[in-house]
C-alpha cells in the first residue's frame, strides 16, 4: 500500500485528488495521513468526501474514513466499471475539482464513461468550468485524451445549483507532447458570465478586459453569457491557439470593471511570461505526462505542481526534472499505460 503524507507540499485538497485518481487509475492502494493539514479547518471536505464516492464506485473500491472532516483515507481500488453516475455536491462545491480527480483515474477506460455533476461551476479558489472546457480539456486532448463537457446550468457560491455533464471517451493514442513555446500571435478570447444580475455587468467586465488587451494583442473576442438560478458572475480567458488560461471571480461590492480588468491583467502576464502553459494547466499536466511523455513551460512552479510531481512519483516508475526557466519534464513515461 502506497502511503501518503497528506501534509507534503501544498497541505490541501490537491495531493487527495491527485492520489487518488493515480489509485484507479493504477489499482494501487493508499492510505493519505495528515489529509489538508495546512488548512485553517483540517480532514476531508464536503467536496473531496463527494469525488472520493464518485471514484469509489467507479472501482468498487473498499475504502474506510471517507467523511467530512476525516484527517485519514484508505482507498483499495479492485475493478473498474464503466457506467454514468449523477453526484451532487451539495451546497456550493467545485464541480472541476471533482473533475480533476476522475480525469486522472479514468485515463485509461476502455469504454465510455458519464457523469452528471451538481454544484459549484465557478467557485473560489477553483478553476471556472469555462476554464477547464476551454484550457484543460483541449490540452488533454493533445495526448489523444477525448472528453466531452457540457455546461447545462451554472453555478456559484453560496447557492450552486450548477450542472454539467461529462462523457470520457476510450483514448486512441497516449501520445507524448512538448508544450514549450507560446503562439507568435496570441488569439484571446473568453467569456464574461452573469447569473441572476443585470447583463449590464458582464457588459461592463468585456469592455474592461478589451480595454486592457486590445492595445497589446490583436485579436480579442469575448462573449457573454447566463444561466443559473445563483448570483454570480465571472471572467475566463484563453488563447485559442494556445494554452494559457486565467479568470476572476465577481463578489460583493466587487465593480464588474475590476473582475475583467483582473482576468486581463493575469493573462498579460501569463503571455509577457514567455510560458506555454499557465500555472493553474501546470499542475493538472503532471501526471499524464507522465503518462505518455512530454514537458511543459510553465510562468511559475507552484506548491501545487510540486506536489503533483511527489504524488506522481510515488505511484509511477518516473522521475521528473524541473529546469531553473520552469521548464518541467520527465526522464521516461511509465509504460504500464502504454
Amino acid at each position: 500500500m502506497i502511503e501518503i503524507d497528506g501534509g507534503y507540499g501544498e497541505g490541501g485538497g490537491q495531493i487527495v485528488r491527485t492520489s487518488i485518481g493515480l489509485s484507479c487509475l493504477t489499482m494501487k492502494p493508499v492510505r493519505i495521513t495528515n489529509i489538508r493539514a495546512k488548512r485553517d479547518k483540517p480532514g476531508l471536505t464536503n467536496q473531496l468526501v463527494t469525488a472520493i464516492r464518485v471514484m469509489k464506485d467507479l472501482t468498487k473500491a473498499d475504502v474506510i474514513g471517507n467523511e467530512k472532516g476525516s484527517r485519514e483515507l484508505t482507498f483499495t481500488p479492485r475493478e473498474f466499471t464503466h457506467k454514468k453516475l449523477r453526484e451532487d455536491v451539495g451546497t456550493a462545491g467545485s464541480v472541476s475539482l471533482i473533475l480533476q480527480m476522475a480525469l486522472i483515474g479514468c485515463f485509461n477506460v476502455t469504454e465510455e464513461v458519464e457523469f452528471e455533476l451538481k454544484g459549484g461551476t465557478e467557485v473560489r479558489w477553483s478553476p471556472t468550468i469555462d476554464y477547464v472546457k476551454n484550457v484543460t480539456l483541449r490540452a488533454l486532448n493533445e495526448f489523444g485524451y477525448e472528453v466531452d463537457l457540457k455546461i447545462l446550468q451554472r453555478g456559484y457560491y453560496p447557492e450552486g445549483g450548477g450542472k454539467v455533464s461529462v462523457m470520457i471517451k476510450p483514448k486512441k493514442h497516449c501520445l507524448e507532447k512538448h508544450f514549450l513555446t507560446q503562439p507568435d500571435n496570441p488569439q484571446i478570447s473568453g467569456v464574461c458570465v452573469v447569473t441572476g444580475l443585470n447583463m449590464e455587468i458582464a457588459q461592463r467586465e468585456r469592455v474592461a478586459i478589451e480595454k486592457e488587451l486590445k492595445t497589446l494583442y490583436r485579436t480579442v473576442e469575448i462573449t457573454e453569457s447566463a444561466r443559473g438560478t445563483s448570483v454570480g458572475t465571472s471572467c475566463t480567458l484563453w488563447l485559442n491557439n494556445g494554452f494559457l488560461g486565467t479568470d476572476a471571480l465577481g463578489d460583493r461590492g466587487k465593480p464588474a470593471e475590476d473582475v475583467g480588468r483582473e482576468a486581463a491583467e493575469r493573462m498579460n502576464m501569463e503571455i509577457k511570461s514567455g510560458a506555454a502553459v499557465d500555472e493553474n494547466l501546470a499542475d493538472n499536466l503532471v501526471p499524464f505526462i507522465a503518462l505518455c511523455g512530454g514537458s511543459f513551460k510553465t510562468s511559475s512552479i507552484t506548491e501545487h505542481t510540486r506536489t503533483n510531481i511527489f504524488v506522481t512519483e510515488q505511484f509511477l516508475p518516473v522521475k521528473f526534472k524541473v529546469s531553473d526557466d520552469n521548464v518541467v519534464s520527465v526522464s521516461s513515461q511509465a509504460q504500464l499505460i502504454q
